[in-house]
């Protein structure tokens, strides 16, 4: 991990210290000292040499340092308020402009320390989304493509966005931010990681903005929810019948979905990333790894799995090796997973059941011994008292034995 030298951060910690500090009601004039400090300190960071920084370790530890100064959080709602404006306004004619790449980190972090400090109104998404996503498509300063990357990520993931704010997002986004993630795989695995990421954000937010009122999964924000309903749509889901199930509204609702049903042979490397982005997250789990932020990702890529799977225009998208390593990885996670967490391993036995049910594994099974004997396992060990989460769990678990028993 990239570090900033002592004396850099000695030098910044000296500046803030000097600053003024707001503690009661001021005069305009006072305010607008503040904010030229604050953009005097944003500038300083963001063209000194020693914080022309691209390695993104670095640019947090610098943005958390700003963030915790005293000068920051003494004046935090001032310039929590002064830093989504910039974020909306800042054009590259603007001198804020070189600090975007910091303004943006520090709004990213702000919102992971408290889930309500994005804070940004209908009419600033309305501006600051096309915008982010223009500087992400039209790049002028190698800084700036993750922070703009992981802020989008940020308000697809806690806001709930209405049908006019998506309106944006049309094919050519969608064609540009595949070829991204495609080409930055190759040099750089992490912000493809990211653009994936931001990937399934905008599949979950789409589908649960659907102003379709005859989609049964529109509106809902629970996940696991949202599976319950697919699952229980025939009273036996596994049969040959259950592939028919116009899931039509799920393409129509997803742009994600739609993209992949259009070009089905031009984006396979997608869907063999998300086998590995679920092998990595569930990985951090076993071993404690940022627990709460992989359990999110681990739900959002199931989802976006299941939801895969039971289209039939995409249920055969993944390439038959991946699917095969992907039936590993829910073998392995429904075996290990604690009893306690019921809507997470309900979420992987969905994905296994719609898996089973509607892709090309029913022409070619893999490890269908193994699956049987976890079934089995799983049934044997229901209990008396069951949460509904539970209930409907080793329910789906006995189903799908059963159906696969012949």
């Amino acid at each position: 991990m990239a570090t900033i030298p002592i004396k850099s951060l000695d030098d910044l910690d000296m500046i803030l210290s000097s600053c003024p500090k707001l503690s009661g009601p001021y005069e305009k004039s006072f305010y607008l000292s503040l904010i030229r400090e604050f953009n005097s300190i944003l500038m300083f960071i963001s063209f000194q040499e020693d914080f022309a920084i691209s390695d993104p370790a670095a640019q947090e530890q610098v943005c958390e340092f700003l963030i915790d100064s005293p000068f920051f959080t003494a004046n935090l709602d001032l310039f929590q308020a002064h830093l989504r404006q910039c974020a909306c306004t800042v054009q590259p004619d603007n001198d804020l402009y070189g600090c975007l790449w910091l303004i943006y980190r520090m709004l990213v972090s702000l919102n992971h320390r408290s889930k309500d400090s994005l804070g940004f109104s209908m009419d600033q998404r309305s501006y600051l989304v096309p915008k982010l996503l223009k500087e992400l498509k039209e790049p002028l300063d190698g800084l700036l493509e993750l922070p703009a990357l992981l802020l989008l990520t940020e308000i697809f993931k806690n806001t709930s966005l209405t049908s006019l704010e998506l309106r944006f997002l049309n094919d050519e986004d969608l064609l540009f931010l595949f070829a991204l993630s495609e080409h930055s795989r190759l040099h750089n695995e992490s912000f493809s990681y990211a653009v994936n990421l931001f990937l399934l954000y905008i599949h979950h937010q789409t589908l649960d903005t659907c102003p379709d009122s005859s989609d049964p999964f529109s509106g809902q924000d629970d996940f696991c929810r949202f599976r319950k309903k697919l699952i229980s749509k025939t009273e036996d889901p596994f049969c040959d019948s259950a592939a028919t199930h116009d899931f039509a509204g799920l393409v129509r609702c997803s742009p994600v979905l739609r993209f992949l049903q259009n070009n089905f042979h031009s984006a396979k490397t997608f869907g063999e990333d998300l086998v590995f982005m679920l092998n990595r997250e569930s990985k951090k789990c076993i071993f404690r790894i940022s627990v709460l932020e992989s359990f999110s990702n681990i739900c959002l890529i199931l989802d976006f799995f299941t939801d895969l799977f039971n289209h039939p225009l995409t249920s055969e998208y993944l390439y038959t090796n991946d699917l095969s390593v992907l039936v590993d990885i829910l073998i392995r996670e429904l075996y290990d997973l604690d009893d306690s967490l019921d809507e997470l391993r309900y979420s992987f036995l969905c994905t296994l059941s719609s898996l089973m049910m509607f892709s090309q594994y029913r022409k070619a099974p893999h490890k269908l011994d193994e699956i049987h004997r976890l079934l089995k396992h799983i049934v044997q060990t229901q209990s008396d008292t069951l949460s509904e989460v539970s209930s409907q769990f080793f329910s789906q678990a006995s189903k799908l034995l059963e159906s696969w028993a012949h």
